[in-house]
């Protein structure tokens, strides 16, 4: 007997752990104008909330770059402080806007350090010094009417906003607003250059899609002619990816009305069909017929995909997944006309009228009644029908249709 091998048998090594492939997230970067105009009021983010649920079916993961709508949510936070962070918000103020809101006045001295006190007395619980109870109590009652007011408006603002719209997909995660160049100590002229400084570190970025709004579609466009930016050819096969794969989703008949709640579940259901989808995208961003020297894709790059490509093949799948489609396998299968087909048997308890199917089950109970001859057509034509329907579940659009349709019955 040989010499026993002191190395281990391989079937009982010890294997090093399996590494599980996983698919890469698509991060989606939207990036919209600081300019108010366009909207449908003072506080309005319609054109923000729309990107932003368009890109939910088409995106993993979203970053809002979005000056107006970071200027509104700080101003949101003025309806929900307390007395110390309005008092720490006037200490946060510098002397010439204190003295606008002082009607003017010059600021007392001691102003500063008096708010400070107060600031830290407001924190403090009652009953340790009586006389900071006294000067906290005035100081909320001094603040009363102005913390009334902050909540009035800011009720105000939330609702014309109609950022209740989106609420969902910030609470589960899939949405986050970037604080967009704007920082505390920052004026507006510094706030706008370190936002262009964002967009251009975006649209170098390989990694992100880049979905631009109109306006600032144009502002790019005009960088890349001019020379201020240069886009990679993968960033700007990306912009098209983004432009077309949220843009697509926001045409669908039934989605402009769809709760983003309903929007977030179809996310979870359609997890194949969305990365055929992706790639289909991805092919029409590289095929796209006629983008402009900057390479930036417009509305009219979609119109024309939408007519050409998207609204047929939707029609096509609409006719093949229908139920009348089972008429039509019946009449291969049996090698008759339709009309033949729908007549066939030997009377009116066998007889199906194309206007009173419903379903699959209609057909295979009058197989029943009609016999064997009636029940191998439709055995046959139902298989055959189930093939094609698997065939057309894999079509590269099929997420549009499903998700259109699915919006539809909810």
């Amino acid at each position: 007997m040989g010499k026993r091998s002191r190395r281990a048998s391989r079937r009982n090594r010890a294997r090093p752990p399996r590494r599980r492939s996983s698919s890469p997230t698509l991060d989606l970067s939207i990036v919209t104008y600081p300019d108010s105009s366009g909207n449908d009021g003072p506080y309005s983010l319609r054109k923000d909330i729309e990107l932003v649920r368009s890109s939910l079916l088409y995106a993993d993961h979203i970053e809002l770059v979005s000056l107006r709508t970071v200027m509104i949510g700080s101003a949101l936070q003025f309806g929900v402080a307390s007395e110390s962070d309005i008092v720490d918000i006037l200490l946060s103020l510098d002397d010439a806007t204190l003295q606008f809101m002082n009607s003017g006045a010059e600021i007392d001295p001691n102003f500063r350090s008096t708010l400070a006190t107060l600031s830290s007395a407001m924190r403090l619980p009652r009953g340790i010094d009586p006389s900071l109870d006294e000067a906290t109590d005035l100081m909320r009652e001094t603040l009363a009417p102005t913390m009334a007011q902050f909540q009035s408006v800011a009720e105000e603002m939330f609702e014309g906003s109609q950022l209740a719209d989106i609420l969902p997909a910030f609470e589960a995660g899939i949405v986050e607003l970037s604080r967009s160049g704007i920082t505390d100590d920052a004026d507006t002229d510094q706030s706008i250059a370190d936002w262009v400084e964002i967009v251009k570190a975006r649209l170098r970025d390989p990694t992100k899609r880049v979905l631009l709004d109109d306006a600032v579609g144009d502002l790019v466009a005009a960088m890349v002619n001019e020379g201020h930016v240069v886009l990679p050819d993968l960033g700007l096969r990306h912009i098209g990816e983004a432009f077309i794969g949220s843009g697509l989703v926001a045409r669908l008949p039934a989605f402009p009305q769809a709760p983003t709640d309903e929007l977030l579940g179809l996310r979870d259901d359609l997890k194949s069909p969305l990365v055929r989808y992706r790639a289909e995208v991805a092919k029409m961003a590289r095929e796209l017929g006629n983008p402009l020297a900057s390479g930036v894709a417009r509305r009219a790059d979609l119109d024309q995909l939408w007519t050409e490509r998207v609204e047929p093949a939707l029609f096509e799948l609409r006719e093949g997944l229908a139920e009348h489609s089972l008429v039509r396998e019946l009449a291969r299968s049996a090698g008759r006309d339709v009309q033949t087909v729908i007549k066939i048997g030997t009377g009116a308890s066998v007889f199906v009228g194309f206007e009173a199917l419903t379903s699959l089950n209609s057909w295979v109970a009058a197989a029943a009644a009609a016999g064997p001859p009636l029940a191998s057509i439709v055995g046959s034509a139902v298989t055959s029908r189930s093939d094609s329907r698997r065939e057309l579940e894999k079509h590269e659009l099929f997420y549009l249709y499903e998700t259109d349709r699915r919006l539809r019955n909810a």
